[in-house]
């Protein structure tokens, strides 16, 4: 890991951060692989007021935070919690431009150690099958291949359910 990549640091998502949040979530390549986007504006700035009041909530359990880098926003990273079984979600994304540098694995290993301090046992991810680079991110911080379910993915494309999703998972 570099010093550059050791800088970042993982923040709720505020208001200012729309058009950062925007310049990934807008983005083909980007959100190719995601269930939803490319984002407009009104997408990105709807994201984030629900991100907003998902924080009043008590417990707060979807954890959907910025990662920050130089003082702008270059992705997001979430955490999805259940409290009555001590899981999680985890996901993320982006921005094209930082992408395969090592900013979401030091992103991941900080929210991951927010779900240790919260009491989560385990936590899970799911990918397209096509993104390798997001389920070889998953192997690396230590989750394991649990399954792959043929065809039960939406493709944006078609609005059809075709696509393979990987499922993997960590105890912690």
């Amino acid at each position: 890991m570099t010093e550059l990549v050791s800088s970042i640091k993982i923040r709720p998502f505020k208001i200012s951060d729309l058009n950062d949040v925007n310049a990934y979530a807008s983005n083909p390549k980007t959100t190719k692989y995601m269930l939803w986007g490319p984002n407009t504006i009104e997408d990105t700035q709807n994201f984030l007021n629900y991100v907003l009041s998902n924080y009043q909530k008590d417990p707060v359990t979807h954890f959907e935070y910025g990662i920050e880098y130089q003082g702008k926003i270059i992705g997001g990273i979430g955490l999805i919690i259940n409290y009555e079984n001590n899981s999680a979600e985890i996901g993320w994304i982006l921005n094209e431009a930082y992408q395969r540098q090592g900013f979401t694995y030091e992103a991941a290993k900080q929210m991951i150690e927010i779900a240790r301090s919260l009491g989560v046992k385990s936590i899970h991810a799911t990918a397209d099958s096509r993104n390798v680079a997001s389920y070889k991110l998953m192997e690396k911080l230590g989750m394991v291949h649990i399954s792959t379910s043929k065809g039960t993915r939406l493709n944006k494309e078609t609005n059809q359910y075709e696509l393979d999703q990987v499922y993997y998972e960590m105890l912690l």
